[in-house]
């Protein structure tokens, strides 16, 4: 299989995935939602691997937002905030979105 034929696996897959989590995560959220955000988490990769940089960018956005939320009551979610915060900053940099970035970290 060509490398293009792998991603387009990978992204069928990862987008299942956040289909699946998304309905687990609104019937019982604090069981789900850290599976939600990892499986945003991948499929942010994976269109980062594409170079779907908008999407990639939607889907850490969202990863980031997910973690932030769960870090209140389970700090050990802390590292997966910077590790996010540094995907969407890096990102936007890549961009050329510098003043979203700073913004970003505010």
């Amino acid at each position: 299989m060509d490398l293009v034929g792998r991603y387009d696996d990978e992204l069928t897959v990862d987008e299942e995935a956040v289909t699946l989590f998304r309905d687990l995560a609104a019937e019982h959220p604090a069981r789900h939602q850290p599976d939600l955000a990892d499986a945003l988490n991948n499929l942010g990769n994976t269109f980062h691997n594409v170079r779907r940089y908008d999407d990639a960018l939607t889907a850490y956005k969202e990863s980031h937002a997910l973690f932030e939320a769960l870090a209140g009551d389970q700090p050990w979610h802390d590292s997966d905030v910077a590790l996010l915060e540094q995907k969407v900053r890096k990102l936007l940099r890549e961009l050329g979105r510098e003043k979203e970035s700073v913004r970003f970290a505010l």
